[in-house]
């Protein structure tokens, strides 16, 4: 469950960056703009956002091979709020993966 959260992060930050403005600045008049541009651009950003996913989990646990990991050790990093702080929050690193 928390990675979902977490892929819905990431797929709301690609929409405010594609269309310029900051959470704070949605109102009702450009959110149909939102909309729009996410409804015809779902299938590729949730797919950008889960490589993403793929990645970051496969350098936090330093293992190519996610099916070697324990599903409660991944749990426990969201849970933790490690990923977030280590990946997400960093704009270097959502620049550099995220675009």
């Amino acid at each position: 469950m928390y990675s979902q959260y977490f892929l819905s992060y990431m797929i709301g930050k690609q929409i405010l960056k594609k269309s310029g403005i900051t959470l704070q600045k949605i109102t009702h008049i450009n959110f149909n703009e939102i909309k729009n541009y996410f409804e015809q651009n779902k299938e590729l950003m949730y797919s950008k956002a889960e490589q993403a996913m793929v990645n970051i989990l496969k350098d936090y646990f330093n293992n190519e091979s996610l099916s070697r990991i324990d599903g409660r050790t991944m749990a426990a990093a969201f849970r933790r709020f490690d990923i977030m702080e280590r990946y997400l929050k960093n704009e270097m690193w959502r620049e550099e993966n995220m675009e």
